[in-house]
């Protein structure tokens, strides 16, 4: 499940992903990652909606998160 990169003044809301991945044992990737492919130029239509190359970045960063966390 993709963490959603809230404020840092929303804490609670975080707290409501994170329990329920704890609980059920789903990993959580972390929102840094979904955040930093919304930042990055080029990588949105609109601010929100990820373009191609958006796609292709979040889907390598993931996909390095999992190799380095899956066995944890």
């Amino acid at each position: 499940m993709f963490e959603l990169p809230f404020l840092s003044l929303q804490g609670r809301y975080a707290r409501v992903q994170r329990a329920p991945c704890h609980e059920f044992g789903v990993s959580l990737v972390p929102r840094n990652i979904l955040a930093g492919a919304i930042a990055s130029p080029g990588h949105t239509l609109d601010g929100l909606h990820l373009t191609p190359a958006g796609h292709r970045w979040l889907a390598t960063r993931v996909g390095e998160w999992w190799r380095d966390n899956s066995a944890q």
